[in-house]
């Protein structure tokens, strides 16, 4: 009888490992990939590696690339000094043991938690501050005042896209927007869209990151994009009298809700 008992529970087990099995999937992704170009150009000074577990519920894997880079962007700020950023992220994850409590929802919502270990690691660039690069401790911290600033007058729990910094420096543009996403993502306050999805839209739309964008452009973009707050920005002046010029646009009323000035 007992033999029978444990007949019938077989099937039981073996359709909830074949669920969690079959809806599984590890996260492999990367991000901020440096050209060729862009690689003979760099100072790669290391690489940093971190670990976190990350929670994606009905198995959506957004915010992955924004943790992975702030992570790896505060360990490297700790290790290297400098005008640094993280480029060549590479992001995969493995099974965690917490799935197991979610097995029995498995049977009857197989697409509704997945919780991986995620590991992810990074080139460390150093920008030394010259010329060539236009990045200086300056200029850092008027990013760093800046975000302050933007992020006390946006609304909490908004999705952001930072689109474009006009800069005749491509370098120097990235790296702003690198810094603002940086600090965004640090306050907790705000969602900011995948990178990738920018990337694609940039494509699609022939849209240029360092180049001027109008505010109608800005909003249309947003919308493609899901975001309900557009960021672009602008350096104007020349040598050490140089402006930082961010607008924070809100994508459905197409009104400026914040603008900061920062000289360096």
């Amino acid at each position: 009888m007992r033999f029978l008992l444990n007949r019938q529970k077989l099937p039981f087990f073996v359709v909830l490992a074949l669920t969690v099995g079959s809806m599984y999937s590890c996260v492999s992704l990367q991000d901020r990939t440096m050209t060729a170009q862009e690689r003979e150009r760099a100072e790669i000074v290391g690489s940093v590696t971190v670990k976190f577990t990350s929670t994606h519920f009905l198995h959506n894997k957004n915010g992955v690339r924004e943790r992975a880079y702030a992570d790896l962007k505060r360990a490297a700020q700790i290790k290297y000094p400098g005008n640094i950023d993280i480029k060549n992220i590479v992001m995969y994850g493995s099974f965690s043991g917490w799935n197991i409590l979610w097995g029995l929802l498995y049977l009857t919502s197989p697409i509704l938690l997945d919780v991986q270990r995620i590991t992810a690691t990074g080139d460390v660039v150093l920008y030394s501050g010259s010329a060539s690069s236009g990045i200086t401790q300056k200029m850092s911290e008027a990013i760093t005042k800046s975000s302050l600033e933007m992020a006390e007058r946006m609304p909490s729990d908004s999705t952001i896209a930072i689109l474009n910094v006009f800069s005749t420096n491509r370098d120097t543009s990235e790296y702003i927007i690198g810094e603002l996403e940086y600090n965004f993502v640090n306050s907790g306050k705000f969602r900011i869209v995948d990178r990738r999805r920018l990337d694609q839209i940039r494509v699609e739309t022939n849209f240029q990151m360092s180049g001027e964008v109008s505010d109608d452009s800005a909003i249309s973009i947003g919308n493609m994009l899901g975001a309900n707050i557009v960021i672009t920005g602008e350096i104007t002046g020349i040598g050490s009298n140089q402006r930082l010029i961010l607008k924070a646009l809100d994508v459905r009323t197409a009104q400026i809700i914040a603008m900061t000035r920062e000289q360096f």
